[in-house]
């Protein structure tokens, strides 16, 4: 037997004369003086002869048939020509007819076979890379026991990835968010994707990532993707400051028109600023004590401290200060008396 589209190779022995091969049944056709007889190329199932003849009688043996079963060519498997990014690993995908062998190569004739995928499934996949830019050709064949088919070329089209992107990191305060900006590390113009330390988890997708609050110092990892490649990541890093604690204070109470002295107690190494709202803004005061100005009722005042090495503050704590109103003065009389005499002076209050 042989495969269609290609010869096949035909022995006889005989008892010492030459072997003639014909074409045909009546031995018209010489093609071939030997014991072994290459055929054409096939297409389809043929017979040849084959017969003997002796040298110095012309003595001949009958014409022997020999039939050469051509059997159906194996079909190509279809594949598909990917496109992978540079640095990466790509998956070549081809499909056969479901029984035998795919066969991969990087060579389109002859070569040992790279990797050989038996059947079924119909479907095999061969991974390659990972690769520099460029355009790489690979090669998968069908064997199915009795043929092997012509090689389908894969054309392997490396795209580069992006360089890493610039990002800075900063400093905040804990509690405090902040706004992480990321531009091209090149001259591209791609997407920009914000990961969390480990890389795995995508938090944002865009230029400019807002964190949320923050409560200790913390990485994030940013990444630029263009035309499906993405760059390797540049890690961010927000480093979080402290807020001090909030100070210790103690409510005053006082009488109607006068001032009152408030105490605070903060961390060590901070300052404290004194307030008349709690918005923090229009300072009256910055140290401790701080004599308020002169009250006629009762008045909230708020108090803060701030780190001076990073600027952070703790939260604005109120003060109260109660004021006392001032009594009603006592009503009075005159009263006359005599010399070398004695009075008693008369006064209400308000009970």
């Amino acid at each position: 037997s042989a495969c269609a589209g290609s010869p096949a190779t035909l022995t006889a022995t005989g008892s010492g004369g030459l072997l003639n091969w014909y074409d045909d049944a009546v031995g018209t056709n010489l093609l071939f003086t030997g014991a072994n007889f290459t055929t054409p190329v096939l297409t389809q199932t043929t017979t040849f002869w084959v017969q003997e003849l002796t040298a110095g009688t012309g003595c001949e043996s009958n014409l022997v048939p020999v039939t050469v079963i051509v059997l159906p060519p194996a079909v190509a498997p279809a594949a598909g020509n990917p496109t992978i990014c540079a640095g990466q690993t790509g998956i070549l995908t081809a499909t056969g007819s479901g029984s035998g062998t795919l066969n991969w190569y990087n060579v389109p004739t002859g070569g040992t076979p790279l990797q050989t995928s038996p059947m079924p499934p119909a479907n095999a996949n061969f991974t390659v890379g990972p690769f520099t830019p460029g355009s790489y050709l690979f090669y998968v064949e069908e064997d199915n026991g009795a043929c092997v088919s012509g090689r389908t070329p894969i054309l392997v089209t490396v795209t580069p990835a992006p360089v890493v992107p610039l990002a800075a990191g900063t400093t905040i305060c804990a509690g405090a968010s902040v706004v992480l900006n990321a531009t091209s590390g090149g001259a591209t113009n791609g997407v920009f994707n914000w990961y969390d330390a480990t890389g795995n988890t995508l938090l944002f997708t865009g230029a400019s990532f807002t964190t949320g609050p923050l409560a200790s110092t913390t990485t994030y990892r940013v990444t630029e993707t263009l035309n499906g490649c993405e760059s390797p990541a540049t890690n961010v890093t927000v480093v979080v400051n402290p807020a001090p604690a909030n100070p210790v204070v103690v409510p005053a109470t006082i009488c109607e028109g006068t001032t009152a002295t408030l105490t605070a107690i903060g961390p060590a190494g901070t300052l404290l600023t004194w307030y008349n709202n709690p918005n923090g803004v229009n300072p009256l005061f910055t140290g401790s004590p701080f004599t308020t100005p002169i009250l006629v009722q009762t008045t909230t005042f708020y108090v803060q401290a701030l780190t001076p090495g990073t600027g952070c503050t703790s939260g604005l704590v109120p003060v109260q200060v109660t004021v006392l109103p001032t009594p009603t003065p006592p009503a009075t009389s005159n009263i006359t008396l005599c010399a070398n005499t004695t009075g008693a002076l008369t006064a209400s209050g308000s009970g």
